[in-house]
């Protein structure tokens, strides 16, 4: 498929007829895209309140700041950009307090603004863009609806805005090598942020020649990205790309988002332009009828959008972070709390915004300033509470997402299982089947993240030995492609399962000619349960690795042990404690050979690289099962959980783990093992492969299976047979 996109460069562009820019709205009053002429009273009377008061001092430390002089080598787009939200805040103070002091500081931006946008020499300016597009040209918008800005210097800011626009236009969407690279393979963050920079200078300047173009083209993309048929984000939620990337575009996103709701973009009518369409697959190419006329659809009232803001959420970690998956390191939206002024149903967004207590959140200014957005938005009074829902079972998206609740030392975890649209994304990673888990403010388990020291190749971390799966003769699934050159098999989130005790889900790929199902349970909102089952073509044994990365040891310090069959990972507030069984013997961990900046050790999930620990638990056979045992507790004080090994029949392992809350047996039998266990005064009988049980007969689960019978009494019963049965 790479090799029919490259083909698709020699072929001639869109020769569509131009039409004549629609004329210009009577009567425009100013300001209209970052906020409403209409709002200066409610904004005016924001500034004392809490929350908005801090918000407020932050704009006026922004519009305080001092303007960067280029460098003078090539169109500096760093000192454009710091300039462009320095002049924001102060056009909008200068508006809201009729100040003249800042409409002049404002003003000067736009003298030192040069056009010559030519000369940047970075191929990806696309995505560098919005600062000096959005906050520059609400800048303007600002300006005009004050007596500060003279119409001549008006004139002149707008046309270097509208030169600007126009070479990037000419650049990244009819440029074919730049549109191919930058947009047609990409279908992510680098179109989102793209066009920000095209809506706003449409938005603003609706009289220039070339607005129409930029609006169609800006404004096609959000209508499809964001919506379903652009695959972009999945039925429940879960986006493409991970939650860095999507993040990443997000903030330019609702900066033009709002930017066109306050201008009325949804009362145009535009032309679809399919010119940056993939015809690869999962997208083949649209649906996108060239010319056709379209309304546009604004992501702010889409239930279909404000899932994917959930998914994030879902995300969550307990410091407000979420985990490094796929190409990304630990991260936190910026932007997702202003959609409760749309949805009144996402209050909980706030939540999330007002509770991020790392010290590494990036607050309302990575991806774009959006402090003033915060300020002229958020529904008054400030305020929201935590989700009412605790996991999220998501097959399409691909994640199965556990939480004990929302507080700060929260256990959480994530498996994942992408298929089709969900995997089919330059960032995705060859990771189905993988998991992560943090507890009590640590991250113990770990996604590697995004190691990249090659821009013209995949990073380091993205294969399959970068994470937490199972290794067969040292290799997981195939090795990841290059652009739309995709690679691997698709995972399956299949069979899940709730009570008030326990979650579960499995997640189910093939890779080394063998199928690997994984059964994940969260018990007692304490602990987890892994259970690996592999079935294969292979006739011969093979060695077999169950690999964790841990979020300790070399560069991340804390301490990692291998003890055997057991592992222990201590990092500041947590600890982790590992126990692992297999049905072909018991397996001893030992550490991969280490090779510096390269995986498995290799990482980056937060300032910059570094190594880590790392640990296989190795058998050799020809299908082995594995069982798993992972109990975080607080650092401080005794381990108040015990994992204690039971004289399981051959072809089966078992746990019994006790607790605070009581004690619990877990079974994982092979095909050949006996339906009987017995241990102590204790008896226990199961058809199931995986059977997880209170001792007291609270509660319990089984997997494959008909009944499970402990000592006499029937707990659990029903046609399990190719799914999981759970009691209560």
């Amino acid at each position: 498929m790479r090799h029919a996109l490259l083909f698709l460069l020699i072929l001639p562009g869109c020769a569509c007829d131009e039409e004549a820019p629609e004329p210009s709205p009577e009567g425009l009053s100013y300001p209209r895209l970052l906020v409403r002429a209409d709002m200066k009273t409610t904004l005016l009377a924001r500034q004392h309140l809490p929350v908005f008061a801090d918000l407020y001092s932050q704009i006026e430390a922004k519009a305080d700041g001092e303007y960067r002089i280029p460098d003078g080598e090539g169109w500096d787009y760093h000192a454009y950009n710091h300039n462009a939200c320095i002049a924001q805040a102060s056009a909008f103070l200068a508006w809201l307090h009729e100040d003249k002091a800042r409409a002049d500081k404002a003003r000067e931006h736009f003298k030192m603004l040069e056009t010559d946008m030519e000369t940047h020499g970075d191929w990806d300016l696309n995505i560098r863009m919005p600062a000096n597009m959005v906050c520059g040209v609400q800048a303007w918008d600002l300006l005009m609806g004050t007596d500060f800005f003279p119409e001549a210097e008006a004139t002149e800011a707008q046309e270097k805005l509208g030169v600007i626009a126009d070479k990037f236009f000419a650049q990244y969407v009819e440029t074919e090598l730049y549109r191919w690279s930058a947009l047609v393979v990409t279908q992510n963050n680098h179109p989102i942020r793209t066009a920000a920079c095209l809506i706003l200078p449409g938005l603003a300047f609706p009289d220039h020649p070339e607005a129409k173009k930029w609006l169609d083209w800006g404004l096609a993309e959000y209508d499809y990205l964001f919506a379903p048929e652009g695959q972009y984000i999945q039925a429940e939620g879960g986006v493409s790309e991970g939650s860095f990337y999507f993040h990443f575009g997000l903030a330019a996103a609702m900066g033009a988002l709002i930017a066109a709701d306050n201008a009325g973009a949804s009362e145009g009518t535009y032309h679809r332009n399919c010119i940056s369409r993939n015809p690869a697959e999962p997208w083949n190419g649209g649906p996108c009828d060239e010319g056709a006329p379209f309304k546009f659809r604004n992501a702010l009232y889409s239930e279909h959008f404000g899932r994917a803001l959930d998914w994030s959420l879902a995300l969550r970690m307990g410091d407000g972070r979420r985990p490094s998956i796929a190409d990304g390191g630990l991260n936190n939206p910026n932007g997702a709390a202003l959609i409760a002024h749309w949805q009144p149903d996402k209050m909980h967004q706030i939540w999330d915004w007002q509770n991020q207590t790392s010290g590494r959140v990036r607050g309302t200014g990575w991806g774009l300033d959006l402090l003033i957005q915060h300020y002229a938005s958020l529904p008054e009074p400030v305020g929201g509470e935590a989700p009412a829902w605790k996991h999220r079972v998501m097959p399409e998206s691909g994640y199965a997402i556990f939480r004990s609740g929302w507080e700060e030392d929260q256990r959480f975890s994530v498996l994942l299982a992408e298929q089709g649209a969900a995997r089919l994304t330059l960032h995705d990673h060859v990771d189905g089947t993988h998991f992560l888990l943090a507890a009590y403010g640590e991250y113990l388990a770990i996604d590697t993240g995004y190691y990249k020291p090659n821009t013209l190749d995949n990073a380091i971390t993205a294969e399959a030995q970068a994470h937490n799966v199972i290794l067969i003769e040292g290799r997981g699934d195939a090795t990841k492609g290059l652009l739309n050159d995709w690679t691997g098999s698709d995972a399956y989130l299949e069979h899940s399962a709730e009570n008030e005790h326990l979650v579960y889900a499995e997640a189910r790929t093939s890779y080394r000619q063998s199928e690997i199902t994984r059964g994940m349970a969260m018990l007692r909102d304490r602990y987890w349960v892994i259970a690996d089952r592999i079935t294969t073509e292979a006739t011969e044994p093979r060695e077999h690795r169950w690999r964790f990365h841990a979020g300790a040891g070399h560069d991340l310090g804390g301490e990692f042990h291998l003890n055997g069959d057991r592992l222990e990972v201590v990092q500041g507030q947590a600890r982790l404690d590992v126990a692992l069984a297999s049905t072909a013997g018991t397996p001893t961990f030992e550490a991969p050979p280490f090779t510096e900046n390269e995986a498995p050790y290799v990482h980056s999930i937060g300032g910059g690289e570094a190594h880590h620990g790392v640990a296989d638990g190795v058998v050799t056979a020809q299908a082995p099962f594995y069982l798993a045992v992972m109990v975080p507790s607080p650092s401080e004080g005794e381990m108040d959980f015990s994992i204690q090994s039971l004289p399981a029949p051959a072809d089966s392992v078992a746990y019994r783990i006790e607790g605070p809350d009581g004690a619990d047996v877990v079974w994982l039998r092979g095909p050949e093992a006996a339906e009987t266990m017995e241990w102590e005064d204790h008896s226990l009988e199961s058809d199931g492969t995986l059977t997880i049980l209170a001792l007291d007969g609270s509660f319990g689960l089984m997997a494959r299976g008909t009944e499970v019978r402990l000592d006499g009494a029937l707990p659990l019963s029903g046609a399990g047979e190719a799914g999981v049965i759970t009691s209560p």
